[in-house]
């Protein structure tokens, strides 16, 4: 096990640096001037040229991309445009709001998932596994901000019975922030008010990111326990008379699990890249939101150090996959 997570520890670096690079380089290659569109329509040509300068951007690019890393390596992430703050401190404070949508998001799709991949392998090709297809493929066909647009539409305009936007209410005081998760930091200052008014305000953003991801988990395990069915050992258990159920939800579905388990780790790394325009919709003030802004003004630092950001959660993810993997089938520890 610690040869595994070190292996995966290693291949890190790497990996971000090249991300680092490619978004870096991409950036670059956007047609748009930030110095332009911070100095502002009134700004004579000197002006712009005097501010690309204090930026740095007239300096050839490996150039620019060299001090950017050094800088980096600082901890200095730089002041965004958009904020005219420290990224970091901007990072700081959207990151747990992006990382509480994830985890709900994450915690509504297993719910909602695996049983129903499972229901699905055992009626194979009854009017259940049909059923169940149809909604998977209908979860995985709807875009998500149709879907956001529609869902605020009916539960929030039409019915006025959920939230429409924001994290907690306008007017709403924020719980004493210890881990920046709403719902927990009120949870650990004793206000159940206060934790069942941040639900209720993820609830539509959750369900929104949820369908696409339940879908894909009833998918992956309806395929694995259908394929695990067919093991020997299965035979042998109900030959010898296990309860169906017991057969199902003890023995077939923790051997079903690896490729399950793959794919929720993929899922909350996309959750944490692909929920800028959820996020947006519904002014979740996540990295999301954070990106898309800084996307809209050619603000460099923020959509370097987001994506950055990203990257050490997906990568801690997969680590995190990996480990799970290991716990459930040892023989993968064996071969990290």
């Amino acid at each position: 096990m610690p040869r595994l997570i070190l292996r995966r520890l290693a291949l890190m670096a790497p990996v971000l640096l090249g991300l680092l690079v490619l978004v870096f380089v991409l950036t670059r290659l956007v047609p748009s001037d930030p110095a332009a569109m911070l100095a502002g329509e009134q700004a004579t040509a000197a002006q712009i040229a005097e501010l690309r300068a204090r930026l740095g951007l007239d300096r050839p690019l490996p150039v620019q991309f060299w001090l950017y890393v050094t800088q980096v390596a600082q901890g200095d992430f730089g002041t965004s445009l958009y904020t005219h703050r420290s990224v970091l401190a901007d990072l700081a404070e959207r990151i747990p709001a992006t990382i509480e949508l994830a985890l709900a998001t994450m915690t509504l799709s297993i719910g909602l998932g695996v049983p129903l991949g499972v229901v699905a392998a055992v009626h194979r090709n009854g009017v259940l596994d049909h059923l169940i297809r149809v909604v998977t493929i209908a979860g995985l066909a709807v875009a998500s901000f149709w879907m956001a647009l529609m869902l605020q539409l009916v539960f929030s305009m039409w019915l006025d019975v959920l939230p429409l936007r924001g994290r907690i209410a306008t007017g709403m005081s924020q719980p004493p922030i210890v881990t920046g998760l709403f719902t927990l930091d009120y949870l650990l200052a004793g206000d159940l008010r206060g934790v069942a008014h941040a639900a209720w305000h993820l609830v539509l953003p959750a369900v929104t990111l949820a369908l696409p991801a339940t879908a894909t988990i009833a998918r992956f395990t309806r395929s694995s326990v259908i394929e695990t069915l067919q093991k020997d050992f299965v035979t042998w258990e109900r030959a010898i008379g296990y309860p169906q159920r017991v057969v199902i939800w003890r023995y077939v579905l923790r051997n079903s699990l690896s490729a399950t388990v793959t794919q929720v780790g993929l899922l909350f790394g996309l959750f944490l890249s692909g929920s800028i325009v959820v996020e947006a919709v519904f002014g979740w003030p996540g990295l999301g939101d954070y990106l898309y802004n800084a996307i809209l003004i050619s603000d460099y630092q923020p959509v370097l150090a987001t994506t950055l950001a990203i990257g050490v959660v997906y990568a801690l993810v997969n680590i995190a996959v990996d480990l799970t993997q290991a716990l459930i089938d040892p023989r993968v520890a064996e071969q990290g």
